[in-house]
């Protein structure tokens, strides 16, 4: 458990040069070959000054920090992402950035009762924030997660018309964890996996994010970027599972799109919005 004694607590700051090498390494382990994000050519005709970052970039930096408030081997379940622009993100820039600790709080939820921490990873340049992502996860109080799952209405067909699909096989996760970072136990091993409630191995909820952004390649061409991103995870998505992704709103006048996914069994496993 996390003392709340930590909260208001931030990191020391670390300053990170952004590069095509970098963004090219999490556009392949996304498999996001949108040209904004892969060539200089074509981010320059877009308006930007080199290659773009995908939304769920600053995930690159979090496990480069040391939380002094997190434990060694805690179970660490994700609710709810932002992702906040407040400028475009490109490779060449320099950009300062640290993680604060804004809110450690008991809750009680169908699932069991958890500690809900909000940490917020800022990026700064020339004394500017440029870049926010907040990030809202439970720790299990008592070390095991119940599932608890919202039911979708929906049929076969339905599941059919979806944007797009994705399947996410251990190699997947395998991937995802060596170019995050991110190898908590619980998304690679079958024993850990069941020891904190779940049947398998559960999927990163940024990969379902980064996986997700996709639904925004349309709104690129019209020449949009993303300015924020948010995602609330309502079920885990176990390892073999296929999600159906869905956008809503195709209006060429507004950026804004809401998001959906449902698993193979036409359960809904997260929503949200980019824009």
């Amino acid at each position: 458990m996390i003392d709340s004694s930590w909260e208001g607590t931030e990191t020391e700051y670390r300053i990170f040069q952004i590069t095509r090498e970098m963004i090219n390494r999490w556009t392949d382990c996304l498999n996001d070959n949108h040209p904004v994000y892969t060539n200089r050519e074509a981010s320059l005709r877009h308006g930007y000054n080199d290659i773009l970052v995908p939304p769920t970039f600053p995930a690159v930096f979090w496990n480069d920090f040391s939380l002094p408030w997190m434990k060694q081997g805690e179970t660490v379940i994700h609710e709810k992402q932002t992702f906040t622009y407040h400028t475009p993100v490109t490779a060449g820039m320099t950009v300062k950035m640290w993680i604060t600790l804004n809110e450690v709080k008991h809750i009680q939820l169908p699932s069991g009762t958890f500690q809900r921490l909000r940490q917020t990873l800022s990026g700064e340049k020339a004394g500017k924030i440029v870049l926010e992502a907040v990030m809202t996860t439970l720790i299990p109080v008592d070390q095991v997660y119940t599932q608890t799952i919202k039911k979708q209405k929906t049929t076969r067909p339905f599941l059919e018309e979806s944007d797009s699909t994705a399947l996410f096989s251990i190699d997947r996760l395998k991937q995802y964890a060596a170019c995050s970072k991110d190898r908590q136990a619980i998304h690679l091993d079958e024993n850990a996996a069941k020891q904190a409630g779940f049947s398998r191995p559960i999927v990163h909820g940024m990969l379902l994010m980064g996986v997700a952004a996709h639904l925004f390649h349309k709104k690129i061409d019209q020449g949009y970027h993303v300015t924020s991103f948010d995602m609330r995870f309502l079920s885990p998505v176990h390892r073999n599972e296929k999600v159906y992704f869905y956008s809503k709103n195709q209006n060429p006048a507004s950026s804004a799109m809401k998001i959906k996914g449902l698993n193979q069994d036409g359960f809904l496993i997260f929503t949200g919005t980019i824009q």
